[in-house]
């Protein structure tokens, strides 16, 4: 991206965009860092164009021509939408491909009408005298080497997968807000004019005419300039055409020099291996002045999926610099080319019946070479790389499409409405992650640790890897809790949760741990003020009732406690909450028998995290008994692994083998009445299993306020889960239900 006070250029390749490979003799100039964007120096024979890139102000050498006066000078073109000029390619082979010499390539001659070929797994057909690319076919790449292995790139026919899986249901979330938004928008005002040069192909600005409408209504109600935006074609051999197509467009001498030396900089050799790059540009973003899309198209680009997302995800660029001029150069990368490069595919591909298949087709068609969908990651590694890809200017590998995914994520969780409040709050703060937190109500590590299970599970369907919550799920909470923890031990324990031990009845190890546990909920889901949390544990009945409220109780319970000896209660857990806000709960314990064991420690921990339900006094929220009895399992087994002797591995297979026993399919219905007895450890299976999905999505913190926003937002348990977790409670239950064999 290109930025300055007075004008914008975001530079957003669609493939691979490295503006360094400049001539090795200018090395010590061209690269160098230079101090105002627009000034030039000559150090001759040469001169050079100070150019920013991201954030970066470096020296371009400007190429030009040996002759003074140019023999062939096109002029400047109407900025009035013409027809577009058919190719000019001749029957000899394409000068400056980067194919081995003597095979059948795009645009190489060919001696017989009919015949056919294959490159690199791409079928090619003989058409009038020129070898073509069939519709659909990709052209992959040569191996490294002999032992490397590429991953065969399936079609659209041939290609299936689970719908019900993570990221695909993500995917239709997001997609559904496309959707909506495309139904509900007017016939849009503002227009635009593409413009093409000679050697670009129709087909593809056949494409770029159907799919720029879509975008300029998608986002009309933010950006609907009164001078029509100007999209200009070309080829990489024809910058002196686009050069004066940019200046006629309106642009300034600093814009289309530096769009002369971007030209420039893309050497011969690697123009065969673009698929379709471009240029946001205009003086400035007030919806006056022009607005310029250049796009500079590869040779193969009207024949792979990529090619057709270009222009909207340019457009989309155009947004970004309408909503925040002056900041929004401070985003990350991932979320600077993601948000165009997810919006290009939403857009180009809007049909939603064929939404998902285009969507794989993209991200196999190997734009950037292998990485990132050769072969799966951990997901540390791929938070690594969300992490890695915040610098620009962005990576020719990485930024793009994990950033399509990770905006894809968000686009799920609160609409474009969410992407287009972040933006402005970026421009109103000049910071992305404070931004972020306002908008998304959590941090940036935070929402990385949510957005790798997505890119795992995504990988893992293009490489055709069923769907499973674990070990993904397991891991990514094991690491949620780790990071709580640490942050846990920095925040007091409140002075308002009361923890009473009668004399003797836990030994030294067993109280720390409770103390930590306590320490750790409190940092999760503090106690308000106004209510305090009295936590009991005795050993010994007459103790219990000297320290327990039995007026707040109900009668079968003051039954109960007159009925049994401490012994017969060790391991159990009571607790009621008032209407205050206040909290108590009784642990009976024993010196004797066993019960200090790892899934007492997930009970303890999923007991202390279920007063948020009373917390503001919000009893009355109706919400399913399988939440209410296993919300905090997977954080309770966790933080037993991570603190104790506990083995969250052990604990999940036991719940899948319960979630077996079940009667089939699995109706997670069943477990929602409170009323209709299920048994605890039916309702273990499948709450704990639904929960660790929900867990997986987004914070601990914002996990453990659900139920608290239910009460502020005054909508329902259902609605909420939407709202908090960007899933549906059918699309939930499914996934649960693809967990048994």
């Amino acid at each position: 991206m290109k930025i300055n006070r007075r004008w914008l250029i975001v530079l957003a390749a669609l493939s691979l965009l490295q503006l360094s490979a400049y001539p090795a003799a200018t090395a010590q100039i061209s690269g160098a860092h230079c101090a105002k964007a627009g000034t030039t120096k000559i150090v001759a024979p040469k001169k050079y164009l100070c150019t920013k890139v991201g954030t970066k102000l470096t020296w371009h050498e400007v190429l030009t021509s040996k002759k003074s006066t140019p023999t062939l000078k096109p002029s400047p073109p109407s900025l009035s939408p013409t027809p577009t000029s058919t190719p000019t390619s001749s029957s000899g082979p394409r000068q400056g491909d980067d194919y081995p010499p003597d095979r059948p390539a795009p645009n190489r001659s060919c001696p017989t009408n009919g015949s056919t070929a294959e490159l690199y797994g791409g079928a090619l057909t003989c058409t009038n005298g020129i070898w073509v690319l069939n519709p659909g076919q990709v052209i992959g790449k040569p191996t490294a080497s002999p032992n490397a292995i590429s991953t065969p790139v399936p079609t659209r026919a041939t290609y299936s997968t689970d719908n019900s899986r993570p990221s695909i249901v993500t995917a239709l979330a997001a997609d559904a807000d496309i959707q909506s938004i495309l139904s509900k928008a007017p016939t849009p005002k503002s227009t635009f004019n593409l413009l093409s040069s000679p050697k670009v192909e129709p087909k593809l600005v056949q494409s770029a005419k159907q799919t720029l409408p879509t975008a300029v209504k998608f986002w009309q109600s933010v950006y609907s300039p009164t001078t029509p935006v100007a999209v200009l074609y070309s080829y990489w051999s024809e910058k002196d055409w686009m050069v004066a197509a940019d200046t006629a467009a309106g642009d300034t001498v600093n814009g289309y020099q530096g769009m002369a030396s971007w030209f420039d900089s893309k050497p011969q050799s690697a123009w065969s291996g673009e698929l379709g790059s471009g240029m946001h540009e205009g003086m400035a973003v007030n919806g006056v002045t022009p607005k310029i899309d250049i796009v500079v198209s590869g040779p193969d680009a009207a024949n792979r999926p990529g090619g057709t997302t270009t222009v909207p995800h340019e457009y989309t660029h155009n947004v970004q610099a309408e909503l925040a001029p002056a900041h929004f150069n401070v985003s990350p990368c991932w979320f600077i080319e993601g948000m165009a490069q997810y919006y290009g595919m939403a857009l180009a591909y809007s049909d939603p019946t064929t939404f998902l298949a285009a969507r794989r087709a993209l991200m196999l068609d190997r734009e950037f070479g292998a990485y990132p969908f050769d072969s799966q990651r951990t997901l540390s590694e791929w938070q690594a790389a969300m992490v890695e890809n915040e610098k620009t200017p962005c990576g020719e590998n990485g930024g793009y499409w994990i950033g399509t995914l990770a905006v894809e994520d968000l686009v799920s969780l609160k609409g474009t409405t969410g992407i287009i409040s972040l933006i402005k709050e970026i421009e109103r703060t000049g910071n992305f992650n404070q931004a972020f937190a306002t908008i998304y109500g959590t941090t940036i590590p935070n929402f990385y640790q949510s957005a790798a299970i997505n890119i795992h599970d995504t990988v893992a369907d293009l490489l055709k890897i069923p769907y499973s919550s674990t070990p993904v799920a397991e891991e990514l909470i094991i690491q949620k809790v780790q990071d709580a923890i640490t942050a846990a031990k920095l925040v007091p324990t409140s002075p308002l949760i009361k923890v009473i031990i009668e004399p003797g009845a836990l030994n030294q190890s067993e109280q720390d741990w409770i103390t930590n546990a306590v320490q750790f909920i409190n940092y999760l889901s503090p106690p308000v003020t106004g209510g305090d949390w009295t936590l009991v544990f005795p050993t010994t009945m007459d103790w219990f009732l000297q320290h327990w409220d039995m007026s707040k109780e109900q009668q079968h319970y003051k039954d109960m406690f007159a009925n049994n000896t401490a012994e017969q209660l060790v391991a159990s857990v009571h607790s009621y909450g008032a209407s205050n806000g206040g909290w108590a709960a009784s642990f009976f314990v024993s010196q004797k028998l066993p019960w200090f064991n790892s899934d007492w420690q997930m009970r303890f921990m999923a007991q202390l995290l279920k007063p948020i339900s009373y917390s503001t006094g919000a009893n009355g929220i109706a919400y399913p008994e399988w939440f209410s009895r296993t919300f905090a399992y997977p954080i309770g087994a966790a933080y037993s692994q991570i603190t104790s002797d506990g083995n969250y591995s052990q604990l999940h297979k036991g719940w899948i083998s319960l979630l077996n026993t079940l009667p089939k399919p699995i109706a997670m219905s069943a477990y929602e009445d409170h009323l209709v007895s299920t048994g605890a450890e039916a309702l273990k299976a499948p709450g704990a299993l639904a929960d660790e999905i929900l867990l997986s999505k987004v914070s601990l913190e914002t996990s453990a306020n659900f139920l608290v926003d239910i009460y502020k937002s005054n909508t329902s348990w259902e609605q909420q889960l939407l709202t908090t977790f960007g899933i549906t409670k059918a699309e939930l239950y499914s996934q649960v239900m693809a967990l048994a064999p």
